[in-house]
């Protein structure tokens, strides 16, 4: 049995019997009743009323006389995935994240004003684009997208998948976020969930990360030493640290590609080769 869930950011339909992505058309009177009639997991039905309005779907391709055709991604029934997790791997194996940062900085800007929250009220109840001049992506679906749902479905199997969701789910919490100081500990516990270090995380995880990457190593590095400044502080209760707005996407991103690399990898990162990669590199140029 597949669960289903609106994703409304595809362009067409992708049914391969071989693939494990499958993504078709429904209307949506009948995806919606049976969704409330047979799920038992409010939750689900949530996270797709989320995505319904995820976009102004009567100025799509989806409407046609008064009758909505919501694009429906399907996966497989496993009882240790948590719902929050479908839309959270979708976001990251379709780069959707840059897009939903966006619109949730300026969703968050509106909710802090009374006229902002009657607009953003008005745009829901209408099915309108909550944020006025951020475009919606619409995504090609693609074979490098099924390669990635087929390492989604072997990861599931591994005996560390808890973790590998734990991680997903706070990165994908850390920029729905209004307050910055929130979205980096989401951060923080994601990158802690991937490795499996007891001490000296600060110092650590960066030095890890920058052997783990296969890219931009250095930059990556910073960055989550960054975060780890930025958590020190907010955790031994020095001083409140002023987050900028590009300071936390840029953790945001590095934290993506990491999650990226180990859904490619099947695997959580396994600590015990990473120090074996910083002892070779320091010991070589000593």
């Amino acid at each position: 049995m597949k669960v289903k869930h609106v994703f409304p950011f595809v362009k067409g339909i992708f049914l391969n019997r071989e693939s494990v992505l499958h993504i078709n058309f429904e209307r949506v009177d009948s995806y919606f009743k049976h969704l409330s009639q047979f799920t038992n997991n409010y939750e689900a039905l949530n996270i797709t009323q989320e995505y319904f309005f995820a976009m102004g779907f009567e100025n799509s391709m989806y409407f046609q006389n008064e009758n909505m055709w919501l694009p429906i991604i399907e996966f497989e029934d496993y009882d240790k995935i948590s719902p929050k997790c479908f839309p959270a791997v979708c976001e990251l194996v379709f780069n959707l994240y840059p897009y939903l940062i966006e619109k949730s900085i300026e969703v968050n800007k509106l909710k802090k004003s009374t006229e902002g929250r009657v607009e953003l009220g008005r745009r829901w109840l209408r099915s309108l684009p909550l944020i006025k001049g951020i475009e919606v992506p619409l995504i090609d679906v693609n074979s490098t997208h099924e390669r990635m749902f087929k390492h989604f479905n072997k990861i599931v199997t591994h005996k560390e998948f808890r973790k590998f969701q734990n991680a997903l789910l706070y990165w994908r919490l850390s920029y729905e976020r209004e307050d910055f100081i929130d979205s980096i500990l989401d951060l923080t516990i994601a990158v802690e969930s991937l490795f499996n270090i007891s001490d000296e995380q600060s110092l650590k995880i960066p030095i890890f990360i920058f052997h783990f990457l296969d890219t931009n190593k250095h930059d990556s590095l910073m960055t989550i030493y960054t975060l780890y400044q930025f958590r020190n502080r907010i955790i031994h209760g020095n001083d409140l640290p002023d987050i900028k707005t590009e300071q936390r996407t840029e953790i945001i991103n590095v934290v993506a590609k990491i999650l990226y690399k180990v859904l490619q990898n099947e695997r959580l990162p396994e600590t015990k080769t990473l120090e074996q990669s910083v002892y070779e590199l320091y010991h070589n140029n000593i």
